[in-house]
């Protein structure tokens, strides 16, 4: 006869001797973690369960803590806990299943790579403003490429891109997209780089968490614009990438943005800088129109010449400030035009630069008609003064008496053998009242 301690010891010898290294499948139920940092639970499937036990030793080495309803797989020993007399499993080694399975390995992966400075931002490239060639690598079947190419067709007009075609899911995927990225590197195919695809289950988008991926994008020399899947898909490949964009349609708007604000600021500075030499042009405009009919300019012959002087002067300034000015300005057109080579292809720069030499030459006639216009003008009034002048009286036949120095302008007041001076043009005449 046997107590019922020694035929449970029994039966605990003889499971643990048959039963030593165990894996099972199942589903978790019950789940607690003591505050011993023990795990008890039940692993069950459709018709049957057992209890199991993971002790704080094993347990401190899960990625992730199972809940309810998980489908795990666990190794371990079939023990039984004599004080209820029931038979279980202890746990050493937990696994999650399927889609679990898979988030267990990303999170292992992300730790693994951020702990070797993948993910740093000291690492992470600057894009070029003006990138000239866009590298793609996508599938060319799928709508990424076609949603690429309608935004910068729409945005720029022209540009230029290579496509390098691969498998974006499924065997041999990682390596393709590893192997294009290299050769956009080895060849410099590109400027920048975008690497993508649409949006999927973790599974469609694993190829981009795998070690090839991850390892070719980290060593490219070509700035990198990861745009897998949608919003709120992730992957390391958005990690690792210079810049993560939310969509492949975001990354070429990203692309462009630089070359659309700077094309406008060209736009804006052309207007302001026309507008300006407009309100230059009035301006001294103004100034000449005032000093020509300054009182000064009117009055008596030792007040004129000086303000010939300054009338010569003034359109001398003129002259000069016009010609400084459409000298910075073709200047500053000549830096933008130099400037838009490379934003543009070369066709399309080769229109524009034409289409800036005409207008040069249209400014250049305009600005010397209005410099022929303002120097006849100034002429006209050269004529007038001169006509003005006292002595192109004189030539006329009059002449000019003094008396002490004094214009004579009445005969009342003069004494007979007084001497008086005649001014005419050609000399000086010495006269006596009579």
């Amino acid at each position: 006869m046997q107590t019922v301690s020694e035929l449970t010891a029994s039966l605990k010898n003889l499971l643990e001797d048959s039963f030593r290294d165990v894996t099972l499948q199942g589903e978790i139920s019950n789940f607690k973690i003591h505050t011993s940092g023990h795990c008890y639970f039940s692993l069950k499937d459709t018709t049957a369960q057992i209890q199991a036990v993971m002790f704080r030793s094993k347990a401190a080495g899960l990625k992730i803590i199972p809940k309810e309803g998980d489908s795990v797989i666990v190794k371990g020993q079939i023990s039984v806990y004599e004080q209820r007399g029931q038979y279980q499993i202890i746990v050493s080694e937990m696994k999650p299943l399927g889609l679990g399975a898979l988030l267990a390995k990303l999170e292992e992966l992300k730790k693994f790579y951020a702990s070797k400075g993948y993910f740093d931002k000291s690492h992470k490239k600057s894009l070029p403003p003006f990138p000239k060639r866009v590298g793609v690598i996508t599938s060319q079947t799928g709508a990424v490429i076609h949603d690429i190419i309608q935004i910068l067709k729409r945005r720029t007009g022209s540009f230029s891109l290579i496509l390098n075609p691969v498998k974006v899911q499924g065997e041999g995927a990682a390596l393709e997209i590893a192997a294009a990225i290299d050769q956009m590197n080895t060849y410099l195919l590109c400027d920048v780089m975008i690497i993508g695809r649409g949006g999927g289950s973790i599974e469609d988008l694993w190829a981009f968490n795998e070690a090839p991926v991850i390892e070719a994008i980290y060593r490219s020399q070509i700035p990198i614009i990861s745009a897998v899947g949608h919003e709120t898909d992730f992957t390391l490949s958005d990690m690792v990438a210079d810049l993560r964009a939310p969509t492949p349609s975001a990354a070429a708007e990203i692309i462009i943005k630089e070359r659309s604000s700077l094309l406008q600021e060209l736009n804006n500075i052309s207007s302001q800088l026309d507008s300006h030499v407009i309100q230059l042009i009035h301006f001294l405009k103004r100034i000449l129109s005032h000093t020509i009919k300054h009182p000064f300019i009117q009055s008596q012959e030792s007040l004129l010449g000086k303000y010939f002087q300054r009338v010569d002067e003034i359109a001398f300034k003129l002259t000069k400030d016009i010609t400084k000015k459409l000298y910075l300005s073709k200047l500053d057109l000549s830096k933008k035009t130099a400037l838009l080579e490379e934003l543009k292809p070369q066709v399309r720069l080769q229109k524009q630069q034409k289409e800036l030499l005409q207008l040069t030459l249209i400014i250049d006639q305009k600005m010397l008609l209005k410099l022929s216009q303002r120097q006849q003008l100034l002429e006209k009034y050269r004529s007038s003064f001169i006509a003005m002048n006292p002595k192109s009286i004189l030539k006329r036949g009059y002449c000019l008496l003094f008396a002490n120095n004094q214009l004579i302008l009445s005969s009342i007041g003069h004494t007979s053998g007084e001497p008086i001076k005649a001014e005419l043009a050609d000399g000086t005449l010495h006269l006596h009242v009579h």
